[in-house]
């Protein structure tokens, strides 16, 4: 999409027009918001969004996936809380807080979209991702993943970054394929083959991984078991 197509795009439009409370958003956003949110617009659906700040993110997406949305905004800070409105429910607490995290699946269940743009810091981007993950069902975006270069924002003991994280799900998304048998074992109808190869959860459930200056996209799915033939 070139520079031109991307102003243009709904979700650009409305960061641009926005009045009031503020939104801190890279430009070069805008084109994969539009890409991989766009076909959610006008359906019932669950958003949520890590980091409120001042609130008019939360607000530009409530206004972009329209009247059927449900828009979620979590943030550790409580004066966050003052945000919510019609159509916007906020709830505090920290995002690399496992109890609070179990709460907030226990009070919504399934959040269809996940936007992680709140600290930025290794641990709280892993963290909500290995619990929030597996309760989305369309598309679990992380935003600001530079910080994965800066020392100041690397604070797990086991040194991950989030970019080292998401590097390591490339391999995961591959699991149909990691025994060279299984080419041959995947060039039989499914029907004839007997048992699939194990693999797990994150396989079967996700689409693609796209890789974006500063945000990772994950598109969650079916992500059946593969089947090749010659025609």
């Amino acid at each position: 999409m070139s520079d031109d197509h991307d102003r243009h795009s709904d979700v650009y439009k409305m960061f641009m027009r926005s009045t009031g409370k503020s939104i801190h958003k890279w430009h070069h956003y805008f084109e994969y918001y539009q890409r991989f949110l766009s076909p959610y617009r006008n359906t019932k659906l669950t958003f949520l969004e890590i980091g409120v700040n001042r609130g008019g993110s939360l607000r530009m997406w409530s206004q972009f996936f329209g009247p059927q949305a449900r828009a979620v905004g979590i943030d550790v800070d409580p004066s966050c809380a003052s945000h919510a409105a019609d159509g916007l429910e906020i709830r505090i607490g920290d995002q690399a807080n496992p109890t609070f995290l179990r709460q907030l699946i226990a009070e919504y269940g399934r959040f269809d979209i996940v936007i992680d743009d709140g600290g930025h810091k290794s641990n709280q981007q892993i963290t909500s991702f290995q619990y929030l993950y597996d309760v989305c069902d369309k598309v679990y975006i992380v935003e600001d993943t530079h910080t994965s270069y800066w020392p100041g924002y690397q604070d797990r003991p086991d040194g991950q970054t989030f970019i080292s994280f998401a590097k390591a799900r490339i391999d995961q998304l591959h699991e149909w394929h990691f025994q060279a048998r299984h080419f041959f074992h995947y060039g039989r109808p499914p029907s004839e083959r007997g048992a699939d190869p194990a693999v797990s959860a994150f396989c079967r459930t996700t689409k693609s991984i796209t890789f974006v200056d500063s945000m990772v996209i994950f598109e969650k799915g079916l992500n059946p078991p593969r089947h090749r033939e010659l025609r």
